[in-house]
């Protein structure tokens, strides 16, 4: 079985009266009823002339595609880096308690003096 390439187009909508309307242009997997927008699964070989036909509907405020293929999901290079900055961001954080700590232990050995 072979498998079809897809593309999320994203569509800000007016309003949500018309929703069914959109489902014939792909598979609606998700509605934001409070932000007005609708992802939309649709072949890839057709997401240009479909983005056309959407963005002449009247209820339609805006088209867009999804960058989600743009952007790299391989983090196995990217969690080593973190653990360092975490690492690092530690040893700050301590010596910063330690530092303030001794001044608090020389301002009150002065009150006492």
């Amino acid at each position: 079985m072979e498998q079809t390439e897809r593309q999320a187009i994203i569509i800000w909508l007016y309003t949500l009266k018309q929703l069914k309307q959109l489902r014939k242009f792909g598979n609606v997997t998700y509605v934001s009823k409070k932000m007005k927008y609708v992802y939309l699964y649709v072949d890839k070989a057709d997401a240009e002339d479909i983005m056309a036909k959407l963005d002449r509907l009247h209820f339609v405020r805006s088209v867009e595609l999804s960058q989600r293929p743009s952007v790299r999901m391989d983090f196995t290079k990217i969690l080593p880096e973190l653990r360092e900055e975490y690492a690092l961001e530690k040893s700050k954080q301590k010596q910063l308690i330690a530092s303030n700590n001794e001044q608090a232990t020389q301002e009150v050995t002065k009150e006492q003096d």
